[in-house]
Formats: structure tokens, C-alpha cells, sequence
């Protein structure tokens, strides 16, 4: 079966509503959702806040996903025009295969989007440099990133969504989402 199906079929029968694979943002759209504050108080355009901003998603990371956690990574590729953008193959293991599959524009997408799909460890990823560019990217550091990553844990059936230094998205079941309102809940900005 293909990779992007056998997701999506996952998708539809763990998340509910189901978590569409087509858009980056799917998963703020989900039933059960935690919606996190990574950057405030800090100022916008600052080091504090995307330090900050990093730490937090880190940690909400680590927590919704163990390090030998096997996660399914899908990278939305926008056509950037930008310098200073973060290469991938710096913060992912070597050799890891991708799916690939082309996006045509959409009433949400005005440009078509290249995306990609792999499964690897939660520990192989340098997740915290990863997030760091994250919250770099509307703030106008670098490196940043240009891309949107949606990472999907089937064994907690979580999905993860680190918008921008703004925030993250953690979507899935409910029942793991309260241990993170237990441990994170003053971080927490929207809960359903």
C-alpha cells in the first residue's frame, strides 16, 4: 500500500475527526486538541522568545513521543525564494527513503506543494535545531525554515504541529493529552 494512504487510513480511523494529510494546519482542527504558547511573554523578534519558543516545543516533543518512538514525519516543501533556509539533511538521519507526492493548488494552497513522508525514531531527529528554525522563520533569523512538518505517533496515537514561535498543536487521544495538561498546563492556551 502506499505510504500516504496507509496514513491517511490511520488518520481516519485514530483521530477524529480524521487529520487530513492535504493540509499542514489539519491537525488544529481535531477533535481532541492541546494548543500550546511557546513564545509569550517574550517580545516578538527576539532571542528570549525563540529560545524559549524552542525549549517549550521540545519539550512537548520528548514528552507526546518517546526517543525510540518509531514517527511519521510528513514535510510539506512550499516554494521558497528565501536565503538562509535550514537543509533537512542536517537535522535527519542519512539515508532515510521518502515518499513523495505533488499537491496541485487548492482553494487554501495557491501554489502546487511538493510532499514528502518518512518514518524514522523520535531520538534520530535534532529536533530542538529543527524547532529553533521554526521560531526562527517569522522573526526574520536564521536559519529558518520554509516548510511545514507534521509529525504523527501511532503507538500514542498523537499527532505534533509546531506552527511558528507563536505555538504548537498536539492533536489525538485524550487520554494522553491530560498528562500533558498536567505537566504543561500553564503553557496551555486551548484544550477540547
Amino acid at each position: 500500500m502506499d505510504a500516504f494512504l496507509e496514513l491517511e487510513s490511520w488518520c481516519a480511523s485514530a483521530l477524529l475527526p480524521p487529520v487530513s494529510l492535504k493540509e499542514h494546519y489539519s491537525p488544529a482542527h481535531a477533535q481532541h486538541l492541546l494548543r500550546f504558547e511557546l513564545g509569550y511573554p517574550h517580545e516578538n523578534s527576539t532571542q528570549e522568545r525563540a529560545d524559549q519558543a524552542t525549549e517549550r516545543a521540545s519539550a512537548i516533543f520528548e514528552a507526546v513521543f518517546s526517543a525510540d518512538a518509531p514517527i511519521d514525519l510528513v514535510i510539506f516543501d512550499y516554494p521558497s525564494r528565501m536565503t538562509g533556509e535550514l537543509d533537512l539533511a542536517t537535522v535527519l538521519p542519512k539515508g532515510l527513503h521518502f515518499e513523495e507526492r505533488t499537491l496541485e493548488p487548492s482553494p487554501t494552497r495557491r501554489d502546487a506543494v511538493q510532499q514528502r513522508l518518512t518514518r524514522l525514531p523520535r531520538g534520530s531527529i535534532e529536533h530542538r535545531t529543527l524547532f529553533r528554525t521554526i521560531a526562527n522563520s517569522d522573526m526574520g533569523f536564521e536559519p529558518h525554515l520554509a516548510k511545514s512538518l507534521n509529525f504523527y505517533g501511532r503507538s500514542t496515537a498523537q499527532c505534533f504541529y509546531m506552527y511558528d514561535d507563536r505555538g504548537c498543536v498536539v492533536a489525538g487521544a485524550p487520554f494522553h493529552q491530560e498528562a500533558l495538561v498536567e505537566r504543561f498546563g500553564d503553557w496551555v492556551i486551548q484544550w477540547f
